[in-house]
């Protein structure tokens, strides 16, 4: 009887299993190639496949919801040799919820021929989110090329909920709010790198501390990256960053850094575990010019402090400072 019971429950597992997918399979008998080797020829299609009785039939802790509308995949060569097969992928997910995660949409396709994988397009839709990514990279034919590989890829992103966006990733809603935009693109061929990023927010939210507008142009030529603008503002606070950066040989820089904060309390959140603890607040001012490589540094800053004092049982009583260095 135990084990009727047994064959029962396994059958329903199965039963609520096959309900959840609906997929169709083609398959070619392997075969010998000319290579000695084995080509596979696979293609599967698949539609209204429910993660919640995906989800169930695994007997997931935490179950996810929504389906996979609709999906297809195709493989063709021997799976040893990845370099010399083709292969396509597309898949669009609806109504995607798992944990604290939503997405109204995700969809995927890319395909690998020539030793070429291309991403058609990575589109990720949330009811107030879009992001979009698209590019192209060349497996190397030589293990010594890995760190050095051919790709180019471009990214575009309009966010009206930053937190929403954040929790998708497995970041804390709580810490991150605003509107942000994103549009870049960057490549590399001959291990030469180029690109351009520009980003720009108003109204966020990041790690808590609160940022009104954030403006950010970034260049790649080669080994250099070019801060061209970088610029953040809260009312009257607000930071500015230029530089530039060697990302390769002795990594020289050279850039100027300047910023002021009405209240330092605003921003504990960004600061080190133990200055958090100080619980530090007043006025900050400063400007810190530098260059240097990775063996020196040298530069000239000035950083004034009004009201300084800490807020713990033995706290400082407010004092002021000038340093110059």
């Amino acid at each position: 009887s135990e084990h009727r019971h047994r064959l029962t429950r396994r059958k329903r597992r199965w039963e609520r299993k096959r309900e959840a997918v609906r997929w169709k399979f083609r398959k070619r008998t392997p075969t010998e190639n000319q290579n000695n080797g084995t080509t596979w020829n696979v293609a599967g299609t698949g539609s209204a496949i429910s993660l919640t009785q995906m989800s169930d039939a695994g007997e997931l802790i935490t179950p996810a919801r929504g389906s996979v509308r609709a999906s297809k995949f195709t493989f063709r060569g021997d799976p040893r040799d990845i370099s010399h097969a083709t292969a396509s992928v597309w898949a669009e997910v609806t109504g995607l919820t798992w944990r604290d995660r939503t997405a109204e949409t995700i969809m995927l396709g890319a395909s690998l021929y020539n030793r070429h994988i291309q991403v058609e397009q990575l589109y990720v839709k949330q009811l107030r989110n879009a992001f979009t990514l698209t590019g192209e990279y060349l497996l190397p034919e030589k293990s010594s090329d890995w760190l050095s590989p051919d790709f180019q890829g471009d990214i575009s992103a309009s966010i009206s909920d930053l937190g929403d966006f954040a929790r998708l990733f497995g970041g804390t809603g709580s810490d991150f709010a605003g509107v942000l935009s994103v549009h870049g693109n960057v490549n590399e061929r001959d291990r030469k790198i180029s690109g351009h990023i520009a980003i720009d927010g108003e109204g966020l939210r990041v790690f808590r501390a609160p940022v009104d507008v954030v403006s950010a142009t970034l260049s790649l030529q080669g080994s250099e990256l070019k801060v061209e603008k970088l610029a953040a503002s809260r009312g009257d606070d607000y930071i500015r960053v230029e530089g530039n950066l060697d990302l390769a040989g002795e990594h020289k820089y050279s850039g100027n850094l300047s910023g002021s904060a009405e209240k330092i309390a605003d921003y504990a959140a960004m600061l080190p575990g133990f200055w958090q603890q100080l619980q530090p607040d007043g006025a900050l001012t400063f400007i810190w010019s530098a260059s240097g490589n990775s063996s020196g540094h040298s530069g000239d800053f000035q950083i004034q402090l009004q009201h300084l004092q800490t807020r713990t049982r033995f706290g400082l009583a407010p004092f002021e400072a000038v340093m110059h260095g």
